[in-house]
């Protein structure tokens, strides 16, 4: 059985195909929970690890909640992420991987000598310039103050990113120079410095509510990647897709279903 958590959510759609699928192809039914309720009606044998949910065996955990702090209200909801961690139920995503999605440790990645814990040196270089530059806004280094110099003075080529996962809640403009500018260290902390991509625009023809619109836009291509691991061994790891996402020039955020960009299709030329 494969338990899927939520919370409040709008973007539910699209993961009624995954459902179907499941079943329809491999009979594996779906249940849903929020992580408040697994302390109660969820265990962890102590012996093989197996995560049991009023009685029936979770082999997978998809992972719909517990990325933002409200998720966390009690102490409840953390005891109930660490038995699921501790579990021997596949993640998704795992916890290095939901880790990665996280501002800090993108940060610390971009630090000479990091990479080449992981890789090649030569391999370490040719990645490392296509990052954009990142700066931890809780030391007092020169590189760092001199970063947030800079930043007061043009916030146009800078974003200031909370510690938080995936998109959403950036600051922009001028309410980075109220941030840095303020002296408030403690607040100034909670915050990644990183250099603004300025991504080239282009015209292009959008769809929304049935009427269409011509616009400077921005395009962002990702791929989907598959990876089954036990730290140990791997058993997957290969490419499974992409999403082109388009959005107007101006538009600081991307996402599709919060209402920012639009699902794309890149056309190939020879």
């Amino acid at each position: 059985m494969s338990l899927w958590l939520y919370s409040t959510e709008k973007n539910f759609i699209d993961q009624k195909n995954i459902e179907y699928l499941l079943w329809e192809k491999y009979r594996i039914p779906i249940v849903r929970a929020p992580l408040s309720q697994l302390s109660k009606n969820a265990v962890l044998c102590p012996e093989t690890k197996d995560l049991l949910l009023c009685d029936k065996l979770i082999t997978v955990v998809y992972y719909r909640a517990g990325y933002t702090p409200k998720d966390y209200p009690s102490q409840n909801e953390w005891d109930a992420l660490l038995m699921l961690e501790r579990s021997r139920a596949i993640k998704c995503p795992s916890i290095g991987y939901h880790l990665a999605g996280t501002k800090k440790i993108q940060q610390v990645l971009s630090t000479p000598g990091t990479l080449e814990r992981f890789l090649p040196e030569e391999d370490a270089q040719k990645l490392r310039v296509t990052f954009a530059s990142m700066w931890g806004l809780e030391t007092e280094t020169k590189e760092v103050k001199d970063a947030i110099t800079s930043a007061i003075k043009t916030p146009s080529k800078y974003v200031l990113k909370p510690q938080r996962e995936g998109g959403g809640n950036n600051v922009w403009d001028q309410d980075i120079v109220k941030i840095l500018a303020s002296g408030d260290k403690k607040e100034r902390a909670k915050y990644i410095l990183m250099e603004r991509i300025q991504a080239i625009s282009h015209r292009t023809c959008t769809m929304k509510n049935g009427h269409h619109r011509i616009d400077e836009c921005v395009t962002e291509y990702g791929v989907f990647y598959y990876y089954i691991g036990d730290g140990k061994r791997e058993y997957l790891n290969t490419v499974g897709g992409h999403l082109l996402r388009t959005k107007g020039k101006t538009t600081h955020e991307g996402g599709v279903s919060s209402g920012y960009a639009f699902l794309d299709t890149p056309l190939y030329v020879e």
